[in-house]
């Protein structure tokens, strides 16, 4: 396989944006995590290039039922750029995807680039300014399609952009008793909060440390995000649906599917 990882980036690019785009696999099926890796770096580099700032990061499957899902048997990280976050209420049209699939999620907002967080529960608990929801948007390929850890991670965790709550909880607030996703107001998951606190350290946790050993690039400014990763399951969007996660009373997210 050749090792121009600048030119496997923009296949994976071109694919994306492409119309209707397109999940690449065929080139990363046997490539190394740690090449696959450098395939997101270039991507990275890439984007940023033509003036898409990188603000933040994702975590990854998680959860073993994602993983088993996906048929992996790792978390992996992918990047985050500004012009992928969408506020809530959003409307977004399936065509737009490559087999759209979501997932209702927390996220952090950080003082710190993740590379520089304390080790430390407490203290790493002083870095994050705001909790909120999520919908994370997914490009997942056919359901047939043959996916692997290096898949996803050469094509930034397979993540195609989030939609996100307008309103922060700050961390020092009353928590809420869980987290909820609903299609068409029906509830298809709900989380509870002693799942949703582990979520959030163990993968701050285990980022840090990722990027630590993998990651030279400059550090990001403050504030950073931080998608923290489901406990549900990665959904399927196979028609128009109405998303809500509800994280408490006054925070929650929204997404129309056409």
């Amino acid at each position: 396989m050749s090792k121009n990882f600048r030119q496997l980036a923009t296949v994976v690019l071109k694919g994306r944006e492409a119309g209707p785009p397109k999940l690449i696999v065929d080139p990363f099926g046997d490539m190394s995590l740690a090449d696959a890796y450098t395939v997101q770096n270039e991507l990275v580099q890439i984007r940023h290039e033509a003036g898409h700032p990188q603000i933040g990061y994702k975590v990854g499957c998680t959860s073993r039922q994602i993983q088993e899902q996906l048929g992996i048997h790792q978390p992996i990280f992918g990047r985050l750029f500004l012009q992928d976050r969408h506020e809530s209420p959003q409307t977004i049209d399936r065509a737009d995807f490559d087999g759209l699939a979501i997932e209702g999620e927390l996220a952090v907002q950080l003082a710190c680039d993740p590379r520089d967080l304390s080790d430390s529960r407490s203290k790493l608990e002083q870095s994050i300014n705001h909790i909120f929801p999520v919908i994370e948007l997914h490009h997942t390929g056919s359901p047939t399609a043959l996916l692997s850890a290096a898949v996803l991670v050469a094509n930034n965790a397979i993540h195609a952009g989030f939609v996100q709550s307008s309103t922060r909880q700050e961390t020092t607030a009353t928590k809420p008793q869980s987290m909820s996703i609903h299609f068409d107001r029906n509830c298809v998951s709900t989380i509870p909060v002693e799942k949703l606190e582990h979520t959030i350290f163990d993968s701050l946790v285990w980022l840090r440390r990722e990027l630590l050993s993998i990651d030279d690039s400059p550090r990001l400014k403050p504030p950073v995000t931080v998608l923290c990763g489901s406990v549900a399951e990665l959904f399927r969007v196979e028609e128009p649906v109405d998303i809500r996660v509800e994280f408490s009373e006054h925070s929650a997210v929204q997404c129309n599917v056409r």
